[in-house]
């Protein structure tokens, strides 16, 4: 009996309201969301002690300490703001890490013969297996890419990215990261389960012709 093929266009919905399709992703977005919850607080707390700090200094007799509690406070926040931005980055990497690590593994389960380090560039990928540029969220997961590698090489927006994708303007710094992976976050677990599901039909489909 032929099993009922999965339908990954339900997959982002299923996300939105929090069931998870993806083990890798949700554990990243816990992390997320609690360390993000947590620098948050402290920049929201560096903000109450700079308002603070700016209201006491007609108050005192020593004005120049009274000026650098304000400058210390404000310091701490910028460090804070640094902190919840390299969050973000933290989280494109992973997802795309974990993503990236999880396709090759079915892709060596399958086809075991193949040199897995080639399959990490993406256009011998996609000429290795043709159906990656028709999965459901191929191109949401194809901005991820592009993003991890802005990350890691720039801090930039590369042409390619601004090319395929013309939100983004190319040679500026990388900013909206947070808004970025919310966009894209969705479609990874559909991208997922069209995958493995799409890779088993492939490498059948390969065998019945060899």
């Amino acid at each position: 009996m032929q099993q009922m093929r999965l339908d990954p266009t339900k997959y982002p919905d299923f996300y939105r309201q929090h069931g998870y399709s993806f083990l890798p992703q949700a554990l990243l977005d816990r992390f997320r969301s609690q360390v993000g919850r947590q620098i948050q607080a402290a920049i929201h707390e560096r903000e109450k002690q700079i308002c603070e700090a700016e209201n006491a200094i007609p108050l005192s007799d020593n004005r120049y300490e009274a000026q650098k509690n304000v400058c210390y406070y404000e310091a701490r926040r910028d460090e804070e703001n640094e902190l919840y931005e390299l969050l973000q980055e933290l989280t494109i990497l992973s997802a795309y890490r974990y993503l990236e690590v999880a396709l090759s593994t079915r892709i060596a389960e399958h086809f075991p013969n193949l040199d897995s380090r080639q399959l990490h560039k993406n256009h011998h990928a996609q000429r290795q297996f043709p159906f990656l540029k028709t999965l459901v969220g191929a191109d949401a997961v194809d901005e991820l890419r592009l993003l991890n590698n802005c990350i890691k090489h720039s801090g930039r927006v590369s042409r390619e990215l601004a090319r395929r994708y013309p939100t983004w303007r190319e040679g500026e710094p990388l900013s909206g990261l947070n808004a970025a992976y919310e966009r894209i976050a969705p479609f990874i677990g559909a991208y997922w389960v069209d995958f493995v599901q799409s890779i088993k039909e492939f490498a059948n489909e390969c065998t019945r012709n060899t």
